[in-house]
């Protein structure tokens, strides 16, 4: 009937596997719309995995435009290639993180200022998100 495999190495067959990639989201909000030169405000930045999958090292970065200045994060960013960026081991399925960025508006800054965010990961594909906010300059005083 049945004898004894003698080489059990060989055994092999190939298989197609096909990992789908989590599909992160990503949402940043200001605090306010618009805001005065100089003045202070945050942004919140919130990474979500809408999936049942598990998305790991995933890396959320914030890139602040031209005319914002860096004052503070919650948690705690390091600063990476002029952005701040935080990292997760592990982003569960339906689970989300959120952090705070607090910046400063340049005292000459006028217009429309754009921030952007991103999260990535190896097992996802990567989500961007940005805000505006209008600067308003600072008025002069007018002196005769």
């Amino acid at each position: 009937c049945c004898g004894v495999d003698a080489t059990p190495d060989n055994n092999m067959d190939p298989a197609d596997v096909r990992v789908r990639r989590v599909p992160l989201r990503v949402s940043k909000v200001a605090s306010s719309s618009s805001v005065q030169g100089g003045e202070t405000f945050s942004y919140r930045i919130r990474v979500r995995n809408p999936t049942r999958g598990e998305a790991r090292n995933v890396r959320v970065c914030d890139r602040l435009g031209s005319g914002l200045a860096y004052v503070s994060s919650k948690p705690r960013a390091r600063r990476s290639g002029g952005q701040r960026c935080w990292r997760i081991n592990r982003l569960g399925a339906r689970q989300s993180r959120s952090y705070r960025v607090t910046v400063r508006a340049a005292p000459g800054a006028n217009g429309r200022l754009t921030n952007r965010a991103t999260a990535s990961s190896p097992d996802a594909n990567t989500a961007r998100d940005r805000a505006q906010v209008r600067v308003r300059g600072i008025a002069t005083p007018v002196t005769g």
